[in-house]
């Protein structure tokens, strides 16, 4: 269940930053070790989990597609 309303919230963060962003300028924030911190802690995530990049790696994988979003993880 928590996974997801992680990837629904996931979805929805993700398409409301590339309203803003171009997929270049989104790619060069969640790249950022900082950003990509604090954006896995809006989803939810615990902040000193040590699994957290893998997680939010793993959500960002299931969700982005490339016809939504201009971006998909490989």
């Amino acid at each position: 269940m928590a996974g997801q309303q992680n990837e629904k919230l996931s979805d929805k963060m993700v398409r409301l930053l590339r309203s803003e962003y171009s997929p270049k300028e989104f790619l060069a924030r969640i790249s950022d070790p900082f950003w990509f911190q604090a954006f896995g802690c809006i989803l939810g995530f615990d902040w000193h989990s040590s699994g957290l990049t893998t997680v939010v790696t793993g959500v960002l994988k299931d969700v982005l597609q490339f016809d939504r979003h201009g971006v998909k993880a490989a």
